[in-house]
């Protein structure tokens, strides 16, 4: 398991490790499960990706809460009623790695394409997010990214002129494996993201933690840019039969400016999990996993005047999953997990001008369940598909369809 440490504010790593797809199984029994789609845009393990001339991908990931939810009635609507204001989460990702000699080359593109929405008596609004990413790797070197993409919106009020924001969105990363000695694996791996884009929704964080110091903040946030740096370490542990025990360590550093406001940050973290499956007959396989996530994060913001605003944010979490698959005595499978996770301490606290705010809780307790397929008629074709229950997932009634293709 990979940390992914990030600033809360910050989603660096999202962009800035490359687009890698995630298998069907292995979102859906929560990492016990996977395949070649988990790690072909891996810049650490690429190299265990198995195929003679190349290997593709294709998922569609189609939002049905939001398509066919119904929150707004009218004769504006062009769905009859039946399309929330909200905008489609709908994304398409596309995938391709092939080997040159000793060089290895993948690439990734993952995107909405275009969402609109059609808001009753007063107009339109789309939203374009699209981001492409290469994988150059060999076996000296260990993997390179890089990951490039625009994001923007357009708003058509009835009866006013049409307002457009957007950017390009830039970042890369590196990783490699080093094999140590007893058996040990390091894994390090360093990401950095520029964009002038709120893709994260940083312009609102510092907002909103800005607004919670008396006589602070106000007004609409706008970003002016974001430029940051991960860095994280992920150490497998050995062990015989198929025992996945890990420890993961990461920092990251951010600098944004917001409203004029400059904030920068730095967060540190560390992550240890225990997975193990087992095949409990030729068919049948199951197991389970557990860990703890443990972040710390501190933020600086100029907030104007000559007053800093300085913050701490905290989150120590544990979790457990388990999950199975069972192939039938066909080219179907299917495959369900679930985890549970539970925030026992959770809190931050804000100074600035002599003024503070703090807060200290107990997060909740959630509870995903997850389930899917796959159709594997010959050994180099597979068709995936999954739904996420909207009753215990954030991803709200996503139901996905997937291609794999090697030769």
């Amino acid at each position: 398991m990979k940390i992914k440490m990030c600033l809360v504010f910050i989603l660096i790593s999202v962009f800035a490790a490359g687009l890698g797809a995630q298998s069907r199984i292995n979102g859906d029994t929560f990492e016990l499960f996977g395949n070649d789609a988990d790690v072909f845009m891996d810049p650490n393990d690429y190299g265990t990706v198995e195929f003679d001339q190349f290997f593709s991908y294709l998922q569609y990931d189609a939002d049905i809460q939001d398509r066919y939810n119904s929150n707004i009635t009218g004769p504006g609507s062009v769905y009859g009623g039946n399309r929330p204001a909200g905008m489609g989460n709908d994304i398409l990702s596309a995938g391709y790695a092939g080997r040159f000699g000793s060089l290895y080359i993948g690439a990734t593109f993952q995107g909405n394409l275009y969402e609109k929405a059609w808001m009753p008596g007063t107009g339109s609004a789309s939203v374009t997010h699209d981001l492409f990413s290469v994988l150059v790797g060999t076996e000296s070197i260990g993997g390179i990214t890089l990951t490039a993409g625009y994001s923007g919106t357009e708003q058509n009020p009835s009866g006013g002129p049409s307002v457009s924001a957007g950017g390009l969105i830039f970042g890369g990363g590196w990783g490699k494996n080093f094999t140590l000695s007893n058996g040990l694996v390091l894994k390090p791996e360093v990401n950095f993201l520029y964009t002038k884009v709120d893709i994260t929704g940083i312009a609102q964080e510092i907002e909103d933690a800005i607004n919670n110091i008396p006589g602070g903040g106000g007004g609409t946030p706008s970003l002016d840019y974001i430029i940051g740096l991960d860095a994280e370490a992920d150490l497998e542990l050995p062990y015989s039969g198929s025992a996945r025990p890990s420890i993961s360590a990461g920092y990251s550093f951010g600098y944004a400016k917001v409203d004029g406001v400059d904030m920068s940050g730095t967060s540190h973290g560390i992550s240890g999990s225990y997975n193990r499956t087992y095949d409990l007959t030729d068919r049948f396989s199951a197991g389970f996993g557990f860990g703890l996530d443990i972040i710390l994060v501190l933020i600086n913001a100029d907030v104007g005047g000559g007053v800093t605003m300085k913050g701490t944010v905290w989150d120590i979490s544990p979790f457990g999953r388990a999950g199975f698959s069972y192939q039938f005595n066909s080219p179907f499978s299917v495959h369900a997990g679930i985890q549970l996770s539970h925030g026992i301490y959770n809190g931050f606290s804000f100074k600035a001008g002599g003024q503070s705010i703090s807060n200290n809780s107990v997060g909740p307790f959630d509870v995903l369940t997850r389930a899917g397929g796959s159709f594997q008629p010959t050994e180099n074709l597979a068709v995936d598909f999954s739904y996420f229950n909207a009753a215990y997932d954030s991803n709200l009634g996503m139901i996905t369809l997937a291609v794999r293709f090697k030769k």
